[in-house]
């Protein structure tokens, strides 16, 4: 099992399976399924309840890190998102007052530094 824990690590799960005998439905028996190298693999745990919900915590503690990783990863997209959707919303206000940003810097219109809205300056109005 120490040879799969780093397949265990990214796509380790518990499974529980039920078995058919003569009409009658029985398990549960446990599984560790895990993939390497594109395939899928399992190691047969048995019946036992108290040693599945162990490898249950086991498996938990050991993906945290990976899970921590994804986690942050979401927040860092939805982040960036924000941002965008926030600087798009802030360059519609700027173009209303006849300014534009070149990254996070506020610049005048190359056409009212070539004076073409000189007359809307002169009352105060942009």
């Amino acid at each position: 099992m120490l040879a799969a824990r780093r397949a265990l690590a990214e796509s380790g799960a518990l499974e529980a399976t039920w078995r058919t005998y003569r009409g009658r439905r029985l398990g549960p028996y446990f599984r560790l399924a895990y993939r390497r190298r594109g395939r899928r693999k399992w190691i047969y745990v048995g019946r036992s309840a108290e040693l599945a919900e162990r490898l249950r915590q086991l498996l938990a503690a050991l993906q945290a890190p990976a899970e921590e990783r994804r986690r942050l990863r979401r927040l860092c997209v939805a982040a960036r998102r924000a941002l965008a959707t926030q600087k798009a919303a802030w360059q519609a206000e700027l173009a209303r007052h006849g300014l534009a940003a070149k990254g996070f810097e506020v610049r005048a219109r190359q056409q009212n530094r070539n004076g073409t809205y000189r007359a809307d300056r002169t009352n105060g109005t942009h």
